[in-house]
């Protein structure tokens, strides 16, 4: 492993002695200086896709709505979407509430799309006819169908008889 890899890796955290006690949460200071890295890396690089999204994966508790300006930053690689949409589906985990507000107050484009994208398929397994309210108002027909089919599978894993009545209204291929 490079010094600069394993600098990367590394975080500052509040260790406690007793390994079974819950995970250490980074501190303020750490969490600073992990963004100060990431803002060093260079834009565009795969390293710092990669890093915002562990960074956003692993903080979404405490940064919340700031994660996605962060994600927006990576504008000239493949993966921003699917970062952004992983954002959503982690932020929608922790406080739905908050990632719900977030999104009606977005207006619609590709960045939106994919963020609902993210938040129905966290609540998919939970609240599927939920998923399918938010699933229904993106955009983008592709992607509105690839969410309405995750949120399928989730749904018939969940609750089969409801699932099955539903597909067979729904207008998605078999």
């Amino acid at each position: 492993m490079t010094e600069q890899h394993g600098e990367q890796q590394r975080c500052d955290i509040d260790h406690r002695a007793d390994e079974d006690e819950a995970p250490a949460r980074p501190t303020e200071q750490a969490r600073e200086e992990a963004r100060a890295r990431l803002e060093a890396l260079s834009v565009g690089s795969h390293e710092r896709r990669e890093a915002i999204s562990a960074y956003v994966q692993h903080s979404i508790g405490e940064i919340g709505a700031d994660a996605v300006p962060l994600v927006q930053s990576i504008t000239d690689i493949p993966g921003r979407h699917r970062i952004l949409a992983e954002t959503f589906n982690a932020w929608a985990r922790h406080d739905l509430e908050a990632a719900s507000e977030y999104l009606v107050q977005m207006e619609d484009s590709v960045t939106r799309d994919h963020s609902i994208s993210g938040l129905a398929s966290s609540i998919a397994r939970e609240d599927p006819a939920a998923a399918v309210a938010w699933a229904d108002t993106i955009s983008d027909v592709g992607l509105r169908e690839t969410a309405l089919t995750t949120v399928a599978l989730a749904y018939v894993e969940s609750y089969p008889a409801e699932a099955n009545a539903w597909l067979s209204e729904s207008g998605l291929p078999e």
